[in-house]
C-alpha cells in the first residue's frame, strides 16, 4: 500500500550544509536501518547529535512548518475581547524588565 504525501517537505541533501546555526528538522537513519525524524541543532560546522545515526536529509524548521497544517490545540482558548483600558483594540504593550 503506497502512502500519499499530502504536504511534501523539500528535503535538503546531507552533503549540503545548512546556511546558518539553528535547529533543523532532520531525517535520521539508525545503524539498524530504521529511520526517524528529529529536531537537531547545526552548530555551523556539524550536527549536534548525542546518539548514533546518520543524517539523511534536513529542512529548515520554518519550511517544515509551512508544509503542514497543524492548527492549534482547541483547548487553548484565547480571549480576544477588547480591553476596556484602551481605545485602540490593536494596541500592543511590551513588558520588559528594564526600569
Amino acid at each position: 500500500m503506497k502512502q500519499e504525501i499530502i504536504n511534501k517537505v523539500e528535503w535538503q541533501s546531507p552533503e549540503k550544509n545548512p546556511p546558518y546555526e539553528s535547529q533543523f528538522f532532520v531525517a535520521v537513519k539508525y545503524p539498524s536501518g530504521l529511520g526517524a525524524y528529529d529536531l537537531l541543532p547545526w552548530d555551523g560546522e556539524k550536527w549536534v547529535i548525542n546518539y548514533t545515526a546518520e543524517i539523511v536529509g534536513w529542512v529548515a524548521l520554518q519550511d517544515f512548518m509551512n508544509s503542514i497544517k497543524a492548527g492549534w490545540p482547541e483547548w487553548d482558548k484565547c480571549d480576544l475581547e477588547e480591553s476596556s483600558d484602551s481605545d485602540d483594540p490593536d494596541e500592543f504593550v511590551e513588558v520588559t524588565d528594564d526600569d
